[in-house]
C-alpha cells in the first residue's frame, strides 16, 4: 500500500484545487473528529470544532512549513480550539452511547462482551474524572499512537515536560481507574 502524500496534496490545494484539499480532510477527519471528542465529550460540540479546525487549516495552509507532520500540525490547530471551547463553556458530559460496543453479540461470547462493556465504562469513567489536558495527553500517545515529538508540536509543550506529565498522567488514571472499579463492585 502506498503512503500517503500530505505535501502532493497541500501544493495542489495551494494551487487552487479544492479537490486535494477535500482529499487532506478525508484523511484525517476520523482523527481530528476523534481528539475533538476526546476533549470535548460532546458529539455536536466535536464535529462543529473539528470542521472549524479544517477551517482554519485551509485558512492557514500558506503558514504551513512541512516543518512537523501535517497531522501534528492539523492536531494542534484543533487541540488549541478546542481548549479555547472549554475555557469559555463549562465542560459538557458524554452520550452513554457514544461508548457502547457493536451489536454483533454472539450468544457463547454475552460474557466477555459483558465484561469488554464493563472495561470500557470503567476506563472512560477514569478518563472523564482527569483533566481534559490529561486525558488528551494520553488519548493521543496511546490511542492515537502520536510520539512525543509530535505531542510537541501539537500541545506546544518540551518533550522533557510531556514525558513528566504523561508520567503523572498515568499516575491519575491509575488512581481515577481503581476509585471506579471499586465504585462498580459495590454497586
Amino acid at each position: 500500500m502506498q503512503e500517503f502524500n500530505d505535501k502532493k496534496w497541500i501544493e495542489q490545494a495551494l494551487k487552487g484545487n479544492s479537490g486535494a484539499y477535500s482529499i487532506l480532510v478525508n484523511q484525517y477527519k476520523a482523527m481530528v473528529f476523534a481528539l475533538c471528542f476526546k476533549l470535548l465529550k460532546n458529539r455536536e460540540s466535536a464535529e462543529e470544532l473539528a470542521m472549524d479546525t479544517f477551517l482554519k487549516a485551509f485558512r492557514a495552509l500558506g503558514g504551513f512549513r512541512f516543518e512537523s507532520k501535517f497531522s501534528s500540525w492539523l492536531y494542534r490547530i484543533a487541540y488549541t480550539s478546542c481548549m479555547s471551547h472549554l475555557r469559555i463553556k463549562q465542560p459538557l458530559t458524554q452520550e452513554i452511547t457514544d461508548w457502547e460496543i457493536d451489536n454483533t453479540y454472539q450468544e457463547n461470547d454475552i460474557s466477555q462482551n459483558v465484561d469488554r462493556l464493563y472495561k470500557k465504562e470503567s476506563i472512560q469513567k477514569a478518563l472523564n474524572l482527569l483533566s481534559p489536558e490529561d486525558a488528551s495527553l494520553l488519548h493521543l500517545y496511546y490511542l492515537m499512537e502520536q510520539s512525543l515529538s509530535e505531542i510537541e508540536v501539537i500541545m506546544n509543550l518540551p518533550v522533557e515536560t510531556l514525558k513528566v506529565r504523561l508520567f503523572r498522567a498515568r499516575k491519575k488514571f491509575k488512581t481515577c481507574l481503581n476509585q471506579c472499579s471499586v465504585l462498580n463492585e459495590l454497586l
